[in-house]
């Protein structure tokens, strides 16, 4: 067997894996993909070669997206210092395109809209979650009525 060929089995492995623990069977695979059943059986067999379309369609059938069917046959993160030249001179490149990305890792998480300052808001919107909510238990406080005895909030004394 060929390192191809090695690759496509590993890849309906992973897909004909995916689809069971997702409890869809070949006759849902079929349904869904719009692939004959004798295409499915004999794909999923070995007894047809494997077209990239033929994955497609059954990774559409399992709901998921095509990258995300790489992703689960392929989980390892990227490693730029093992790569082929080919995939070093493309990272090289698309790191001068996405200078905030660095070895194309995923992108940094965004502060909560919440808590993003801006010129406009930098005197309103506060720079920490202790913050915000300091400000919404005083806001709190100064709404409710003042009742006389009782204990105090916030300390659990009934003391007056």
């Amino acid at each position: 067997m060929t390192d191809d060929e090695e690759e496509v089995t590993r890849l309906l492995n992973v897909l004909r894996t995916l689809l069971r623990m997702l409890g869809i069977s070949n006759r849902e695979v079929e349904r869904r993909s719009g692939l004959s059943a004798v295409t499915v059986t004999r794909v999923f067999g070995g007894q047809v070669e494997a077209k990239v379309e033929h994955l497609l369609a059954m990774a559409r059938a399992a709901g998921l997206g095509y990258g995300e069917l790489f992703y689960f046959a392929y989980p390892e993160r990227f490693d730029p210092q093992t790569a082929s030249p080919a995939a070093q001179t493309i990272v090289s490149m698309l790191e001068g395109l996405h200078p905030s990305r660095s070895r194309l890792g995923p992108p940094p998480s965004p502060e909560p809209p919440a808590l993003r300052k801006t010129e406009e808001n930098a005197e309103t919107v506060p720079a920490d979650l202790e913050t915000v909510v300091r400000k919404v238990l005083q806001e709190i406080r100064r709404q409710q009525p003042k009742k006389g005895g009782g204990p105090k909030a916030g300390n659990g004394s009934k003391e007056p």
